[in-house]
């Protein structure tokens, strides 16, 4: 039988079940927002753990997801948790291969795995950049950090080709002048 007294009680334990989960509940667009801040700004720890809350909503576009495993994952890189910026990493070019970050994303990987001194994956992830992608942004980059891994590993045929056509087809890129230093070194070395 339902009295007054079991009333109120169900009652105020439903809403003390109403108030700790707004206290605890994340609001998307303002905790990616705010996300975002830290992340600008370089607050990489702070927009880590945001983004982390955001992806548990689960109720983001592929687009927006594919972002903030992108975001999350240079943060993680940051952090120097290489293990964990590869996963996001491969979360954006194996779950969101469509969108803008895949690219990007690609880069990061390669870049995480010479952290790692898994080189030879490394160079696998550059070239196929090189010969799947068409973006402007993460080409050049990926070119010449192709031809600084295969210099890492003392293939310096190969690297001093890569340096080469990098100057040809950058001659304005801001790493043209590192290109050159690694070129003069490789003729030092094969003398």
């Amino acid at each position: 039988m339902v009295t007054r007294k079991n009333a109120l009680i169900f009652f105020s334990g439903f809403l003390s079940l109403i108030i700790c989960t707004a206290a605890f509940a994340v609001d998307t667009p303002s905790s990616l927002a705010t996300a975002d801040q830290f992340y600008a700004i370089g607050n990489y720890a702070r927009a880590q753990m945001l983004y982390e809350k955001v992806l548990d909503t689960g109720s983001l576009s592929a687009e927006v997801t594919s972002s903030v495993y992108f975001k999350l994952g240079r943060c993680y890189h940051y952090a120097d948790r290489t293990d964990h910026a590869i996963r996001c990493f491969e979360t954006v070019i194996d779950t969101y291969p469509g969108t803008s970050y895949t690219t990007s994303a690609r880069k990061w990987l390669g870049d995480c795995y010479v952290i790692k001194n898994e080189l030879d994956t490394a160079i696998a992830v550059y070239r196929s950049i090189l010969t799947n992608s068409t973006d402007p942004q993460v080409i050049p980059a990926a070119k010449f950090e192709l031809a600084r891994t295969l210099f890492k590993i003392k293939d310096y045929t190969e690297a001093e080709s890569e340096f080469d056509a990098f100057i040809k087809r950058y001659p304005s890129h801001m790493q043209v002048k590192q290109a050159r230093f690694y070129l003069k070194r490789i003729q030092n070395i094969t003398k």
